[in-house]
């Protein structure tokens, strides 16, 4: 009989999902998925997490997730050991002797135990009044993939790497709701609130971070965030630089990324006798935080917006160029300039371009998307 990791294993596999694809898709840390496939239901915080993680995954399978959680439970069952001792010999009621020999040792110690507790009593007569010290844990967590998610407690930070600098973000309070601080601000999270924090004070978001849930049940509150990396803002959109103007050869991207699988080429979109608006639309087939800015921006952004889009939502607009576009989802964004499909990258790939005109040897100016890093 197939197994429960086997299971979700196989059928992944035959829907031609990798690891990073369903980590992405359903805000499940890749780590814990592997567990799941594997079998490894110790690594996770609490049961709880587990039932909710496996009842996702399931649910992205499109396979009925109670069907599973039971499966879970069944192989629990079949691992607890059956009470032999109980089996195998009858209990036996205690002699008199023991009888009056537990009696004499609890009076003992009823009375230890309350000469005790006069003695600790008097030692802190002063101090009764003054409530408990707050717990913290204090911990650093280093932030090096694209999210970051798991259980954290009152002191707890998460330091990121952001162009060349680390920022921290240190959770402040626990209660109902959580309070982080950065550098810059104090934001509070209610629950499943999502907010984007601006860590390097730019102006611009650099971390999404997703309040799950508050446990406030144990000895110490703890909460489990969910930390996104976006993509960085690309700088200097407003006119196209001299080298681009003089020549009518594709321009370079802005900025550039150490990874290679990310680096993409200019494209050309079309070329028109004038600089015109666009209209600009998207689909979205995922869960996709996108967000745009238009106009020249050499005061101050004319317009601009960030969403956070379902399966099957779109959105549109006619826009003045040049216009930023930011997707957490680049496979799962369609983006269609005046009708025309323009291809952003793969599924779970954060991307961020420009659309701008560069103008031609001609006179003409060519309406491109140009990549930022």
């Amino acid at each position: 009989m197939e197994s429960l990791g086997a299971k979700l294993k196989n059928l992944r596999e035959e829907k031609g999902y990798t690891l990073e694809h369903v980590a992405r898709d359903t805000h499940i840390a890749k780590r814990y998925i592997v567990a799941i496939e594997e079998e490894r239901f110790d690594e996770f915080p609490a049961e709880p997490y587990l039932l909710g993680f496996l009842r996702s995954y399931c649910e992205f399978l499109e396979i009925d997730p109670e069907e599973v959680v039971q499966l879970y439970r069944n192989m629990k069952l079949q691992e607890q050991p059956p009470p032999i001792d109980q089996l195998v010999a009858p209990k036996r009621g205690p002699s008199k002797g023991l009888v009056f020999g537990a009696i004499a040792g609890i009076a003992l110690l009823v009375g230890i135990a309350f000469l005790v507790f006069q003695l600790f009593f008097a030692a802190n007569a002063e101090s009764a009044d003054e409530p408990p010290a707050a717990s913290t844990a204090e911990n650093e967590f280093q932030f090096s993939d694209e999210f970051l998610e798991q259980r954290f407690r009152v002191g707890d930070t998460v330091v990121v790497p952001l162009n060349g600098e680390e920022f921290p973000i240190r959770i402040a309070a626990i209660n109902d709701e959580v309070t982080l601080d950065t550098a810059g601000s104090r934001q509070v999270l209610g629950a499943d609130a999502e907010r984007d924090l601006d860590i390097s004070n730019d102006g611009e978001p650099d971390i999404a971070v997703l309040l799950r849930s508050v446990d406030r049940a144990g000895e110490a509150a703890e909460a489990v965030l969910r930390f996104d990396r976006l993509v960085a803002s690309p700088a200097a959109l407003s006119e196209p630089s001299a080298e681009r103007a003089e020549g009518s050869e594709l321009g370079d991207a802005i900025g550039s990324t150490t990874v290679a699988a990310r680096e993409r080429a200019v494209a050309e979109i079309a070329t028109r006798p004038s600089r015109e608006a666009i209209d600009l639309s998207v689909e979205f087939n995922a869960p996709t935080l996108f967000r745009y800015r238009a106009g020249d921006q050499g005061d101050g952004i004319d317009q601009g917006d960030e969403t956070f889009f379902t399966v099957g939502q779109s959105w549109g607009e006619r826009l003045d160029t040049p216009v930023r576009v930011w997707s957490s989802n680049a496979g799962a964004t369609l983006l269609r300039v005046d009708g025309a499909e323009v291809d952003l990258g793969d599924p779970g790939e954060p991307v961020a371009g420009a659309l701008r005109y560069a103008e031609t040897d001609d006179g003409r100016y060519r309406l491109e998307l140009i990549p930022a890093y």
